[in-house]
Formats: structure tokens, C-alpha cells, sequence
């Protein structure tokens, strides 16, 4: 299947997987991972779900913690920043309160629309002063892309003076080589490995998760 139409139907089809796992999430007593964001939360580019950086840390944080945990992804393929505020955070206020992280990648979809740096600065503004506390927001891959530097700039210096923790996963991802998916957009599991191991130290280093050796196995 060709690039395009494989990530087509990914998106229909991970979607999908994800309000399962959502649904068997909140039917349980166990707490759970929030995953808000763009496509990379989705997973797209992946070769399976379980090659998501979504599940990839869930069995991070399972072995930590030495217990199940389930999944609430509240992403949406194609979502911008101002998705993440007006959508995603509405419907993670009404979740139960057995959240035991949150973690959020978005900026790539603002960074190939938009023309107007300003604007951009501010919606990054709003969304790090919106996530709740202790929320895990990642950088965006960059390579040559001036703005997505700029935004990068901004996640850093926002979440600075923030209760929120920074994932700087831009810097391990260079300009992305051997780690896109056919679609030569998304990342394949390999970039998924390093997304999925930057939020696990973040949330180690931050004194959610204890800090044990780095484990990496996914579902």
C-alpha cells in the first residue's frame, strides 16, 4: 500500500483502536495515561498501535509501577494547538480522577499552516497555561524548519516558568533520518522508541514514575 493511502487508513483504523482502548479504560478501576495532541499521539507512521509511543510508554509506566494501566488518547490527527485547548482539554476535565499523567506532542500541523510566527507564539502560550499541572509536553521535530525552531523556542521558554515538564525529544531526532514512515511525514517505530523514551525519563525525573532502569518493551 502506498504512503498516502497507508496513513489514510491508519488514521481511520488507529482512531478507532484508541476509543477502545479508551472505553476499556474507563470501564476499569485501574488509572490511567492521558495522550493528548496531533497524530504523533495517534501513533500514525507506526506499524502497529502497540508501536505507538502511547503504548510503548504505557509498558514503561506499567513496569514501574508494577500494575496495569490504561490508555485515554484524546488526540486527533490533523489537531492544531488551539484542538489541544478548545477540544481536548474540555473532555479531559470530565475524566474520572484516577489520571496518572497526561502527556501532549503538538505544534507539526501549526508549523505547516500557518505563516504568522506571532500567533503561533501566542496559541503555545495559552496551551502551557492551560495543560494542567505536572503535564508532560513534548518539542516538535524541527530539522531545517524555521518555525518549528521558533516553536520549540517557545515550549522551552514557556514551560520554564510552568508547573509543566518538558520532554525536549527535538534535539534526539535531528532531522529524522532513518526514522520516518513511508509516508516520509510520520515516524516509524524506530522515532516512536525515542518519543516513547524521552516521556518516561521526563516522568521519572519529575518523580512520577520511580526512578528505575530504562525498560522499553511495548504491546
Amino acid at each position: 500500500m502506498a504512503g498516502a493511502a497507508l496513513t489514510a487508513e491508519q488514521i481511520r483504523s488507529y482512531s478507532a483502536y484508541w476509543r477502545a482502548e479508551a472505553k476499556n479504560a474507563l470501564d476499569s478501576d485501574d488509572p490511567f495515561l492521558v495522550i493528548l495532541g496531533d497524530s504523533l499521539g495517534q501513533g500514525i507512521g507506526a506499524s502497529r498501535p502497540g508501536a505507538s509511543y502511547a503504548q510503548l510508554l504505557r509498558a514503561r509506566v506499567e513496569e514501574a509501577v508494577g500494575a496495569p494501566v490504561g490508555i485515554v488518547n484524546l488526540s486527533r490527527s490533523g489537531a492544531r494547538i488551539r484542538d489541544v485547548v478548545e477540544k481536548q482539554l474540555p473532555a479531559l476535565a470530565i475524566l474520572p480522577d484516577r489520571r496518572l499523567a497526561t502527556v501532549c506532542t503538538v505544534g507539526s500541523n501549526d508549523v505547516m499552516r500557518s505563516t504568522m510566527p506571532a500567533r503561533t507564539r501566542r496559541e503555545v502560550r495559552s496551551l502551557v497555561s492551560q495543560l494542567p499541572d505536572a503535564t508532560v509536553l513534548a518539542t516538535i521535530p524541527a530539522g531545517a524548519s524555521t518555525m518549528a525552531k521558533l516553536v520549540n523556542r517557545r515550549i522551552r521558554h514557556e514551560t520554564a516558568s510552568s508547573p509543566l515538564h518538558l520532554a525536549d525529544v527535538a534535539p534526539e531526532l535531528g532531522w529524522m533520518r532513518g526514522l520516518l514512515a513511508a509516508d516520509r511525514v510520520h515516524p516509524n517505530d524506530q522515532g516512536y522508541e525515542i518519543w516513547a523514551a524521552a516521556f518516561d525519563r521526563t516522568l521519572r525525573e519529575a518523580g512520577v514514575l520511580p526512578p528505575t532502569a530504562d525498560t522499553g518493551t511495548g504491546r
